[in-house]
């Protein structure tokens, strides 16, 4: 399937790429791999998965499920992080893809491990990451959320006919990754999210655009 699905998206300029967990709720006692995982819901007991899925031409198309097993679950030596999980997800797009990718991913994956290879293979993120991440401006390291306050320009995009974000975006450096572009968007008073990509000229409508598009692997 994977070699069909890379068939399809070498022979259109630009792929998009969704990594996230999915969680499927189960009960019982002898189901393998069941533990409680966080979800939008909060705690649920069942299975987890990191999912990834394509955007080809319209459509998305599920590229991998990784079955992930909490480490109490597994036999000694085979437990595998999201993270290393994710990893070698994105390691056999790498092989597969001959085009320009742009991988869409949540704060939970939001790390070196992850982004390091993405830049390598000269792809773009755009990623959110959390409100207490370090990040480091003229050399001096700042939490992420103490750049939503005070005085900053922002400008105002259209999500859909009902809503509207205003962003600000500013150059920043993170730690193990290197220097990133920084986007502050706020939805209303108690709504601020953080989100960082690589490609240092994308616009602030680039951007959402981009992301929105993350929740298509729901």
């Amino acid at each position: 399937n994977q070699n069909l699905l890379a068939q399809k998206a070498n022979r259109i300029p630009q792929v998009l790429v969704a990594i996230d967990d999915t969680t499927c709720a189960r009960e019982g006692k002898s189901i393998e791999g069941l533990g409680i995982h966080h979800s939008a819901d909060g705690l649920v007991k069942g299975q987890c998965a990191v999912t990834c899925v394509l955007k080809i031409a319209g459509q998305w198309l599920a590229w991998a499920v990784g079955g992930y097993r909490p480490k109490s679950t597994c036999p000694k030596g085979e437990f595998r992080s999201k993270i290393q999980l994710a990893q070698e997800i994105l390691q056999a797009l790498r092989q597969k893809l001959r085009v320009s990718v742009t991988v869409l991913m949540d704060s939970w994956y939001t790390c070196a491990p992850i982004l390091t290879p993405i830049i390598e293979a000269g792809w773009t993120f755009v990623a959110a990451i959390k409100c207490n991440r370090i990040l480091e401006i003229n050399g001096k390291k700042t939490v992420v959320r103490h750049l939503a306050k005070g005085p900053r320009t922002y400008k105002t995009v259209q999500l859909s006919k009902k809503r509207k974000l205003k962003v600000a975006k500013r150059i920043v450096h993170l730690p193990k990754v290197g220097t990133v572009l920084l986007f502050i968007t706020k939805g209303g008073a108690k709504e601020t999210r953080f989100l960082i990509t690589n490609n240092l000229q994308m616009t602030e409508f680039e951007m959402v655009k981009l992301y929105s598009q993350r929740f298509g692997i729901e």
